[in-house]
Parts: structure tokens; sequence; C-alpha cells
């Protein structure tokens, strides 16, 4: 009789402890992810399969981050963040506060436009903002935003709420002209004062290391399996 054996219950036991390993793993990465980004906030009715048209006129739409709301005028909008807008080409306005304007330019950019941001990009009080209502810049140099693409701009804004400076990141798919275009992503920081990389989401994902480990134990468990 083999005494190294393992009977069936313990097997079992063994087996459930490999499980509740490899899922307390797997379980602690999202629970960090999601406490690193629980405060990244999206705005309501802003999404790729409902993107927020940008009308080809003088008036744009006036975007309250926070609520959602919309308008084709600031005093028609209450609490209005950023304004995208024009007729012939892709400008942005901007309320009179913070001071110093609202979009963030490309780093280390000369142009005083809006950039086109890298994914990644922090969008933070250490960057460059404007108030300039001048033609965003299209073309193949670095910031220059481009046609037939998705674009990513990063912004800041006093909160309503608290009077307080906040920093969001959003996404504009522009089309064959300038004047085709639709915001299909913003987020915002809800957290006064703290940066936000462009492209976060909020939205917990697995890191590498810890698939591994999972992967590791589940491994290990098929081994002991065929030991049994």
């Amino acid at each position: 009789m083999n005494n190294t054996r393992r009977l069936p219950n313990q097997a079992l036991l063994q087996e459930a402890s490999s499980l509740l390993i490899v899922t307390a793993l797997c379980g602690a990465g999202g629970a960090l992810t999601t406490t690193a980004n629980a405060a990244i906030i999206a705005t309501p009715g802003v999404s790729p399969s409902t993107p927020l048209n940008v009308p080809a006129n003088i008036d744009g739409v006036y975007i309250n981050v926070i609520t959602g709301g919309t308008g084709i005028s600031g005093a028609g909008t209450a609490g209005w963040d950023i304004n995208p807008y024009s007729a012939t080409a892709m400008q942005f306005f901007s309320p009179g506060a913070p001071a110093g304007g609202a979009i963030l330019r490309f780093p280390g950019s000369a142009l005083v436009t809006a950039g086109n941001q890298t994914l990644g990009t922090l969008v933070d009080a250490a960057g460059a903002y404007n108030g300039s209502t001048a033609a965003v810049t299209f073309g193949a140099a670095a910031g220059n935003w481009a046609l037939n693409a998705s674009n990513y701009f990063g912004f800041r804004f006093l909160n309503e709420d608290n009077g307080q400076v906040h920093y969001g990141w959003g996404r504009m798919d522009v089309g064959a002209t300038a004047t085709t275009r639709a915001v299909a992503e913003l987020y915002f920081e809800d957290q006064a004062g703290v940066g936000i990389p462009v492209g976060a989401t909020g939205i917990p994902e697995p890191t590498g290391s810890l698939l591994a480990a999972g992967a590791a134990g589940l491994l290990t468990l098929r081994r002991r399996r065929r030991t049994v």
C-alpha cells in the first residue's frame, strides 16, 4: 500500500485550497486597481455607443462634464465646462474659470491650441492650458490632430459643487473633415487637484504579474490532480 497516496477527501481539500489562493490573488489585483482608479468618473450620456455629436456651427455643443448636461449656448447650459465648436474647423471655447483656459496644450509644443494628447499623458497642474479659440492644427507632427481618427484632449474645469479645479480627458472621433466629429469619451477625476492619465477609465484590469500568479496556481493544481 502506498502510504503517500492522498485520500480523496484530502485531494478535494487541497484543490479547494489552491482555488482559493488563485481566486484571492486575482481578486486582490482587481481590488487594488479599483482602489487606485475609484475616483475616475465618466460623464453621463457620453460613451462610444452614444457619442455626443459636435454640430458644425458657431455654437457647437456646451458640455457640463459632471452632470452630462448639454446645450447650444453658455447661458442655456448651467455649469458648462468645455465647448467644442466651429462651422469650418475644430475649435474649443473655455469658460472664464479656471483663469488661463481649460484645454491642455501638447507637452513641449509651441502650439497654443488644444493638443492631440498621447495615451498616458498626465493631465494635472503641471500642464500648460490655454483659452485660445484658434483652430487646432491637423497634420503629422506630434500634438497635431488627425482626420479619420480618434484624437485625445486633456482639460481642467472648476467643479460647481466645491469651487475647486479638477482634471479630465476626452476622446474626439474626427471623420474625413474637421467638421465631422463627435465626443466619444469624457472622464474626470473627482478628487480636486488630482491628475488623470489620458485614457484612464477606472475600469479594473488584471496585471500581467497577477495573471501569471493565477496561471501558476492553476498549473500547480493540475499537477497535484495527476498525483492523486
